[in-house]
């Protein structure tokens, strides 16, 4: 899986406590009592709901293109588009996530602007542009947003493409450079065939490209947005525990005399 064996084993330890990270923020969020119906709606119907859904995409995407895959050995088509719909739905998510943080933030806060009016809806979130909600916030929180500034622009690069342009591609296989002749002889020879309506040639083409590939977990959004590809299991496992963190970081600043045992 062109992972190392490190980041392997890292990534089996880390997921059987995804459900706990969960549950930790079940208990901050569930069990807080809240100042507005709007922002326990934001808290336990948007953050906990998608932080659950996120939780269930990683586990999918873990069954869809296990780690203990051969390189040689390719996922098949329906593997390949689980993992994308479980890839789509975490991005989507994770975004949403963080907005719901913030949203629950201003109604619980009563964050006003500069006039004292209620921060227009475009103006709530926890981004670099979000000025107004992230003074509100304690200079602790601040600061720990500030130091994750490169992360959130990461989630909102990915999920603005995702969401409006293009859905995320996992390639079905790589072909190493010194291959590249042969793929490529076979790939026009593949189009003769199909002009001619000869499906089985072009199909035992087909399988012999395949043969001088080799899968690797790239996740790759919009060719001109994204940027460069991410490496799905070990990035979406990073988004989930930055997620639950930040999670737990604003439910400290909403309740900051609540006994620390409790978070």
């Amino acid at each position: 899986m062109s992972y190392s064996d490190k980041a392997v084993a890292s990534m089996v330890q880390e997921l059987p406590f995804l459900r706990t990270k969960y549950h930790e923020l079940m208990h901050v969020f569930v069990y807080r009592n809240y100042v507005s119906e709007r922002g326990r709606e934001l808290g336990v119907q948007g953050f906990l709901r998608r932080v659950n859904i996120m939780m269930h995409c990683v586990s999918r995407l873990f069954e869809y293109l296990p780690l203990d895959r051969p390189q040689a050995n390719l996922p098949n088509d329906e593997s390949i588009v689980g993992a994308e719909i479980a890839a789509h739905a975490f991005l989507i998510n994770v975004y949403g996530a963080i907005d719901n943080l913030a949203w629950v933030w201003v109604c619980e806060k009563s964050v006003r602007d500069e006039k004292g009016r209620a921060v227009k809806r475009g103006n709530v979130g926890f981004w670099r542009n979000n000025t107004i909600v992230r003074t509100s916030l304690p200079a602790e929180l601040q600061t720990y947003l500030a130091e994750r500034d490169k992360w959130l622009d990461y989630v909102a690069d990915w999920r603005h493409p995702l969401a409006h342009r293009v859905p995320p591609y996992i390639p079905p296989y790589c072909v190493a450079p010194s291959n590249e002749d042969v793929y490529q002889e076979l790939e026009r020879k593949m189009l003769i065939q199909l002009s001619v309506g000869n499906v089985a040639s072009y199909e035992e083409a087909k399988q012999k490209q395949k043969q001088l590939g080799c899968f690797r977990p790239w996740l790759q959004g919009s060719f001109s947005e994204s940027g460069r590809p991410i490496r799905v299991h070990q990035q979406m496992l990073i988004d989930f525990v930055t997620t639950h963190e930040m999670g737990l970081k604003v439910g400290h600043a909403l309740d900051p005399l609540r006994p620390e045992g409790e978070y």
